[in-house]
């Protein structure tokens, strides 16, 4: 069974983290290594290679998608709650 995570951030503070410049230029940056990896993926011949490559694209891709994720889990969090009481 994993660990109960606690989030100390609002929804409002997700939000607002979504929106700002500075997880703009994160996203900017983790693009630029997938495409970087797409272009290694065309001349990478040995099946391994390719592999590692491939998971590491779905290693960066889930990175992008965290903020939203978590997001989500606060808002079912203060949701839950809610229906607890």
């Amino acid at each position: 069974m994993s660990k109960e995570i606690v989030y100390r951030s609002t929804p409002k503070m997700f939000e607002d983290f979504i929106q700002s410049t500075i997880w703009q230029d994160m996203e900017n940056e983790l693009n630029a290594w997938i495409e970087d990896i797409r272009d290694s993926l065309e001349s990478e011949l040995e099946h391994e290679g390719m592999l590692r490559l491939q998971g590491n694209v779905e290693g960066i891709k889930k990175v992008l998608g965290l903020p939203k994720n978590v997001l989500d889990n606060i808002i079912e969090d203060i949701n839950r709650e809610k229906e607890e009481k």
